[in-house]
């Protein structure tokens, strides 16, 4: 199981630049590792050093692109615990693929400098609510997600830092909306609505669903709502 990771922020010393710092600094190659970090929001990857104290804390650098295109992360941090460790925060929506990271760091004599890539899926589900739900409801929908045998046919995409097997519950509020899971492995994923807010009906538009490549899969669950019947007008009584 990953450590969780003590972060904080690196005001001015961080520095996310344009994807084209490969050693541009001159630093001294190191090797590295990127990997995903959370199978649920926010997008997180972590780059490491994997040679201990390559880095200091203090000022990196640091480049990414998704699928060859440019991202600009939420948040960069390193880990005061361990000056190595490095984590990113991306926008839910990057789509998924390849991310390489570039990274630069203060090996305190000079600069280190590595790359490396990490493979990932995003599977995102939409909630639709139908009719007239109450403001108050919540929704809480379940995915499970188990690895497939899938991970012997792709040896790109079979090497989990996530658990194998995991569980994420996404939470709505009334007016529905969308959320992602994510994985760095093949996984076949059922869904389910253990919470649907009283919905008459619940309807789930893809309920398994395989993720067996490094791209983009959807599902969509709606709630549906009766419509409130129309009042009816007293009528006046008249009597003879």
């Amino acid at each position: 199981m990953r450590r969780v990771l003590a972060l904080f922020l690196i005001s001015a010393a961080a520095v996310v630049t344009a994807p084209a710092i490969a050693n541009a600094g001159g630093g001294t190659p190191a090797d590295m590792d990127v990997d995903l970090v959370h199978t649920s929001e926010p997008l997180t990857f972590s780059a490491r050093f994997t040679e201990d104290n390559t880095c200091v804390a203090g000022e990196f650098e640091a480049a990414m692109t998704a699928n060859g295109n440019p991202v600009t992360p939420i948040s960069a941090t390193q880990n005061p615990a361990d000056a190595d460790e490095f984590l990113f925060v991306l926008p839910n929506a990057t789509p998924p693929g390849e991310l390489e990271i570039q990274l630069t760091c203060d090996a305190g004599e000079g600069t280190a400098f590595g790359s490396d890539q990490q493979e990932w899926a995003a599977l995102a589900v939409t909630k639709i609510v139908a009719g007239p739900g109450p403001l108050e409801a919540a929704y809480t929908v379940h995915v499970a997600c188990v690895s497939s045998e899938q991970d012997t046919a792709r040896s790109a995409f079979d090497a989990s830092d996530v658990a194998q097997d995991f569980d994420v519950d996404l939470h709505y509020v009334f007016a529905g909306g969308l959320h992602y899971v994510y994985t760095d492995h093949a996984v076949q994923c059922t869904i389910t609505e253990p919470v649907n807010g009283g919905a008459a009906s619940v309807s789930i538009v893809q309920p398994v669903v395989n993720l067996d490549d490094p791209d983009a899969f959807t599902a969509t669950v709606t709630n549906t709502f009766p419509a409130a019947a129309p009042a009816v007008a007293a009528q006046p009584s008249f009597t003879g």
